[in-house]
């Protein structure tokens, strides 16, 4: 009987035309560690997706996203198998954005995911929580995490947009929100909002990380002790951001 890597490599074979068809990349770096969530720590690999279903007016990628007065048309089209050949077999890979699932119904996402796979990688998705995957993409997918980005923080404050029922995935799904404390009356109205938006997703209180906001240590660890014992008090998860500590803002970290 053929492995499921052995299958998807067949599938790719019999496919080739697949793997010549484009996605928008912001930019593929690596090898680096993931910093934040239920996987700090893990060495892996990025890849950045062009374009975003949201506008948010604090996006720290907006060149990834086309919008923020950069044309989605500035981010170049590679070939799927360009990309995933740029990662390393058998390593953790890491798609984001913009917002990686705002191309889940394309059939190069479907190649891109079944390419990565066939090369034995772990697959980890960092998504704004909008929008479900789907297709067999959906089921060699290894982790979800949901980084809302909801409410006020939006360009356009006509946008609306809402989380997602994500209870099919929740088992391999966490929900993981940045504390700004100047944007909360107090840490406990912080942490009832992130646990209202978890039961919004259909995510367990178990699956909840909060984080502070930050890009380089000091602030980062100004506000982490009060924030890890909100967390401990209420029963959830508490990350930093260890890529921060190690380099700071550098891109490609």
């Amino acid at each position: 009987m053929r492995t499921l890597r052995e299958e998807l490599n067949a599938k790719l074979d019999n496919d080739a035309a697949a793997l010549e068809s484009t996605l928008r990349v912001s930019e593929i770096f690596g090898p680096t560690i993931q910093g934040e969530g239920s996987h700090m720590g893990i060495p892996c690999y990025f890849i950045r997706l062009g374009g975003c279903n949201l506008s948010c007016d604090w996006c720290d990628t907006p060149y990834s996203t086309g919008t923020h007065g950069i044309p989605l048309s500035t981010i170049g089209l590679q070939t799927v198998k360009n990309i995933a050949t740029q990662i390393p077999t058998d390593t953790t890979v890491i798609i984001t954005g913009g917002e990686p699932l705002m191309h889940t119904r394309r059939p190069a996402f479907q190649t891109l995911i079944t390419a990565l796979k066939a090369r034995g990688c772990t697959i980890h998705i960092e998504t704004n929580g909008t929008t479900l995957p789907t297709g067999q993409a959906a089921a060699l997918i290894d982790h979800y995490t949901i980084s809302p980005k909801l409410g006020v923080t939006m360009v356009n404050p006509r946008h609306k947009p809402t989380l997602a029922n994500w209870e099919p995935f929740k088992e391999n799904t966490i929900l993981k929100t940045v504390w700004e404390p100047q944007a909360w009356d107090s840490i406990d109205e912080f942490i009832t909002h992130t646990k209202n938006l978890a039961t919004q997703a259909g995510i367990s209180p178990r699956n909840i990380w909060v984080m502070p906001e930050g890009a380089t240590a000091e602030p980062l660890n100004q506000k982490w002790a009060e924030l890890a014992q909100a967390a401990a008090d209420n029963n959830i998860n508490a990350s930093h951001r260890l890529h921060a500590l190690a380099w700071g803002d550098a891109k490609g970290h």
